[in-house]
Order: structure tokens, then C-alpha cells, then sequence
């Protein structure tokens, strides 16, 4: 009877009944802040690599367009310190190991670092996390196959277009 008279004219917790409750909800919450932590993470990841994609999708996309405007004819590979030379304003831009540069009339397009960048008065920003990028053209110089290869939080895929000159197959 006594120890029920005490705890009914107590009022407050002590000190020890807060450090367990305090104790017993951070085991509770920490995995539900865990879950939605690591579904953080996964979301941006993929977030992160769809608009790599996307992008890499638009460069394409840029690139058809402008070879379809200037033809097959306005459109190069530059792979050598002779063929950039001609291009002072390019040069100092282009990593000179390996050159890889595609020309389409005024237009230049390379990948330098991780970036694929576009330049034709001023450098701009196309595409970044990408790892590769390979440009060939069939001896004929009526295809034109792109290989991006592309690398996002440990996650690497391979993006290729081909760009038909129409006008010399015959498709109309």
C-alpha cells in the first residue's frame, strides 16, 4: 500500500524511465529511417542515370538533326593532331590522347574527361557520366554509328545510335 501511495503522489519520470523510452523508440524508428534513407539513395541513383540517358538520347537527337540539315558530305572525324590543327579555337579544348572529334559543317562535338561537349562559338555541356564514346563511319561515309558508354553510381551501359545518309541509299 505504501509503494502505491508513492507512486500515485510522484510526478515525474526519472531519469532511468526516459533513457528506456528514449532507448526503446530509437530501436523502433531507426529502421523505418533506414528504409527511407536507402530508398533515398536508390531513387537518386536512378534519377541520376535516367537524365544521363535523357541526355545522351538529346545529343543523338542533335546530331541527326544537324547532319540531316548540313548533309554527309559537311560531316568528319577528326582523329589526328594534323586534322585539329586546322582548328586553332579547338585545339586548346580537345584532350589530345585519344582525338576524337565529330565535325558536322561549324559544329564540333567531343568528349572530354566525363563530358561530351558541343562547340561551335563557346564550349557547351551536352552529357556527363560518360566513360566512352566511339564515332565510326562505314567506308561508303553513308552510316554514322555512335557507341556511348555511360557510368553512373557503379552502373555502366552502352547507348548506340546509327545516322543514315538517306540521300545516297536511295531512302526517301
Amino acid at each position: 500500500m505504501k509503494m502505491l501511495k508513492k507512486l500515485k503522489n510522484r510526478k515525474a519520470f526519472s531519469l532511468i524511465e526516459l533513457l528506456i523510452v528514449i532507448a526503446l523508440l530509437s530501436v523502433v524508428t531507426l529502421p523505418a529511417y533506414m528504409t527511407i534513407l536507402n530508398g533515398y539513395e536508390l531513387f537518386h541513383d536512378e534519377s541520376t542515370y535516367q537524365t544521363v540517358v535523357s541526355d545522351v538520347q538529346l545529343f543523338y537527337n542533335q546530331l541527326n538533326t544537324n547532319i540531316r540539315l548540313s548533309g554527309f558530305d559537311e560531316t568528319s572525324i577528326i582523329d589526328s593532331t594534323v586534322e585539329l590543327d586546322k582548328y586553332p579555337d579547338l585545339k586548346e579544348l580537345v584532350p589530345k590522347n585519344p582525338i576524337l572529334v565529330l565535325k558536322i559543317a561549324t559544329t564540333f562535338y567531343y568528349l572530354k574527361d566525363t563530358t561530351i561537349y558541343k562547340y561551335s562559338n563557346n564550349e557547351i555541356k551536352l552529357a556527363e557520366n560518360i566513360s566512352a564514346l566511339q564515332i565510326q563511319e562505314t567506308s561508303d561515309s553513308n552510316l554514322l554509328t555512335l557507341k556511348t558508354t555511360i557510368n553512373v553510381e557503379g552502373r555502366s551501359d552502352t547507348i548506340s545510335t546509327s545516322i543514315y545518309d538517306r540521300y545516297e541509299t536511295g531512302v526517301e
